[in-house]
């Protein structure tokens, strides 16, 4: 009988860590440094079970990190997480090939996001400050471009509108979801206000409607929702006012003026292997272009390479649509990124329940 209740309470304490990987990182902003534990179980669960392909790239992204490690500073260390934490994730997936049971555990989490963003769209907006939470910058002066006296955006699960509206639409195309769930997400993305966000949800809609068994129904219920939106919300409400071709070009404009700055003031080693120093940014609007800078092109190649080794079928678009939001903001960097794309590059859910 002892023996039994042990295994038992063994059996639950795993299904606790392995519901922990996927629960913390989504709680980061409001959980802190207590959202890092789940790297630990990460590491505590996997049982290193990874294709030839994937290990290889483990080995050089090993020498990469050590040779920075080598000839920088402490700071290195946050930039190493920030940039490769993902892999922790991929790991465990890889060793847990998550069954139908985490399906259901997914809808029911991408619904709890939802309303939770909602919820504080509706709280920041006639209630609370919003800078009192901790999910936004907290010196409103300091971090102006985040607030608005007009209309305040949600910042929710992912820290950031851009990063919170890509991961829903992410996890909503890992799942087979009701009429009301679609519903939901549409009304749920366009409350974040992210221009990146609502042309990924779009995309994502057009791309899934031979997939979807009330096709019709579908298209016109977000037909209705978003032209709701372009009709009926002015430009300060919503982030309507970025849903404009001039915006998009700024933004185009602004990466590419980066891109040429780099090239012309970075020396060939340093492109090629990257350099971390105190100057070298990370996080913010250029996540990818901060990738290039501490870790070179190599670095690049190696998450390049890991995708599309990883990439085939039902993956493809869900990758594309990760990778496409991190362009602008560091969708896979941000810890609920990295666990979302640790789980698709390891093979994504399995939807037989």
């Amino acid at each position: 009988c002892k023996k039994i209740l042990w295994c038992s309470n063994m059996k639950v304490f795993q299904d606790f860590r392995e519901k922990a990987v996927i629960v913390l990182p989504l709680i980061y902003y409001f959980a802190g440094p207590l959202a890092f534990m789940s790297y630990l179980f990460s590491i505590s669960l996997a049982k290193l079970k990874m294709r030839v392909g994937f290990v290889a790239l483990t080995v050089f992204l090993l020498f990469l990190i050590a040779y920075h490690l080598i000839t920088s500073s402490f700071e290195s260390m946050f930039k190493i997480r920030f940039f490769w934490g993902w892999v922790l994730f991929f790991i465990f997936f890889s060793s847990y090939r998550l069954d139908g049971s985490y399906a259901l555990f997914f809808k029911r989490v991408l619904i709890l996001l939802c309303l939770y963003t909602l919820f504080e769209a509706v709280a920041v907006n006639f209630f609370i400050d919003a800078s009192s939470l901790p999910n936004y910058p907290q010196d409103r002066l300091a971090a102006g471009s985040h607030f608005s006296d007009i209309y305040q955006r949600p910042y929710s699960f992912g820290g950031n509108a851009t990063v919170t509206s890509t991961l829903l639409v992410v996890m909503s195309w890992m799942l087979q979801r009701r009429l009301w769930n679609k519903a939901l997400l549409a009304l749920t993305v366009l409350v974040l206000g992210s221009a990146t966000g609502i042309t990924l949800y779009i995309f994502s809609v057009i791309a899934k409607m031979n997939h979807s068994k009330n096709t019709i129904i579908t298209i016109v219920v977000v037909a209705t929702i978003l032209a709701s939106y372009f009709y009926f919300i002015p430009y300060e409400y919503l982030g309507r006012g970025k849903m404009t071709y001039e915006y998009f070009m700024f933004i185009a404009d602004d990466k590419f003026g980066n891109i040429l700055q780099y090239i012309n003031s970075t020396g060939m080693s340093d492109m090629i292997i990257g350099k971390i120093s105190g100057e070298a940014a990370y996080g913010g609007d250029s996540a990818l272009y901060s990738l290039v800078v501490n870790f070179g092109l190599i670095g690049v190649l190696i998450l390049g390479l890991w995708v599309l080794h990883a990439c085939s079928g039902s993956k493809f678009l869900p990758l594309f649509i990760l990778l496409v939001g991190s362009l602008h903001y560091g969708v896979i960097f941000s810890l609920p990124g990295q666990m979302l794309f640790g789980l698709l590059l390891a093979g994504g859910l399995d939807m037989k329940e």
